[in-house]
């Protein structure tokens, strides 16, 4: 009697996850880097370069008071592909129907995403910005290898195409299918909500998106 108990008080706190929860994860995040990517690449050699109706969505009043700020947000910066890829297998070990509406609902934002990206070209010219200065100012190795390394991924001193920030619309998504989600632990859906915003604000604390985007 006592075995059966904890054996079931072990699989509450350790659900095992199935099959469509790592694929699903897989499928999410590659949708991610595959449609960003791709978009980035048609909104620079195809949209701008032919259409030149390219734009930089920078507010001055706002973006110029926006403190480049390295230290630990670069980290979280980087650190958003790993919960990008943890969020999916956690909705898989809740209810399987908020699970399918969250891969559509995700598919559809990241078409329409991509959509915008390809015929909407932004830029932001990180040269103005002094950004790789700035980098070369951080003390830390680690977060000074990270910066450049995230700056190195998201187009360099020239980057193509950054509205809108995947990396704001792929956090929403998590975030917004925790809150349908009731059958997880109240402490693991604050972690989700606090980490998606902390990746938000990463996104213009480390300069890789403008406010607008």
């Amino acid at each position: 009697m006592i075995e059966e108990k904890a054996k079931k008080h072990k699989q509450h706190h350790f659900p095992k996850i199935p099959w469509y929860g790592w694929v699903g994860a897989i499928i999410f995040l590659g949708l991610h880097l595959g449609l960003y990517k791709l978009g980035c690449y048609l909104s620079e050699n195809v949209t701008a370069k032919y259409g030149h109706w390219e734009f930089c969505p920078k507010i001055n009043a706002i973006d110029d008071h926006i403190p480049y700020t390295p230290y630990f947000f670069v980290e979280i910066y980087f650190l958003s592909y790993i919960f990008w890829f943890i969020v999916p297998l956690i909705l898989s070990t809740g209810k399987k129907e908020n699970f399918i509406n969250f891969m559509i609902y995700s598919i559809i934002a990241y078409v329409v995403g991509f959509i915008w990206l390809t015929l909407m070209p932004t830029y932001i010219d990180r040269t103005s910005e002094h950004l790789q200065d700035k980098i070369d100012d951080i003390k830390t190795p680690v977060t000074k290898f990270l910066a450049n390394l995230i700056l190195k991924m998201d187009g360099g001193n020239m980057a193509w195409n950054l509205c809108p920030s995947y990396h704001c619309l792929s956090s929403a998504l998590c975030a917004y299918a925790l809150i349908r989600e009731t059958k997880h632990h109240v402490a693991t859906r604050v972690c989700v909500y606090v980490m998606a915003f902390l990746i938000v604000c990463s996104t213009v604390l480390v300069k890789q998106h403008y406010f607008a985007d």
